[in-house]
């Protein structure tokens, strides 16, 4: 392990409970999600290839910003669920569908249906689905990446909609 490592190592075992606290007194009591945001900021920042450049002794400037970076990036993501679920529900009732499934549950709900669904399907399908929706790759970057021909992609992109338009009907 080299200098840099060590040192936000020794940090992290030193000041993970204070770290956790402050997370907690940002998050309004939410445990659980602060040890989470901790562990994910030195996680991050052990994954940085050039950290001996940018840590100083002591890391505590680098890993407060950070945490704070990622606790924002929590609180941007929440309030969008937040104004989205707050639209469908303030929407006027011409503008609602009948077999609009996203009008009846919430982005986290519809996401949770997801990784269900993919957890489920065949692990190849599953994976070219999980590229195209979520990481939103286009079908020649995916036949690129896992090395197959493009129509097979395409084959099996329309299979696994297929089954997540059944499953999100059933299940909705």
């Amino acid at each position: 392990m080299d200098e840099s490592r060590a040192i936000l190592t020794e940090y992290y075992a030193a000041e993970r409970q204070s770290l956790v606290e402050e997370a907690t007194r940002l998050l309004h009591g939410d445990r659980m999600t602060a040890e989470d945001v901790v562990q994910t900021t030195f996680l991050k920042l052990l994954s940085i290839p050039t950290l001996n450049s940018q840590l100083s002794t002591p890391p505590f400037a680098i890993v407060h910003v950070t945490m704070l970076n990622l606790l924002r990036d929590l609180w941007r993501r929440r309030r969008r669920e937040q104004d989205y679920e707050h639209q469908l529900a303030t929407a006027p009732p011409w503008m609602h569908q009948a077999d609009d499934v996203f009008s009846v549950c919430s982005a986290r709900q519809i996401t949770e249906l997801l990784e269900q669904r993919l957890a489920r399907m065949d692990s190849t399908v599953a994976r070219v689905l999980r590229m195209n929706i979520v990481e939103e790759k286009p079908v020649s970057e995916i036949s690129d990446e896992l090395q197959m021909k493009y129509k097979t992609v395409e084959n099996r992109l329309q299979a696994g909609r297929r089954q997540l338009r059944s499953y999100m009907r059933r299940a909705v």
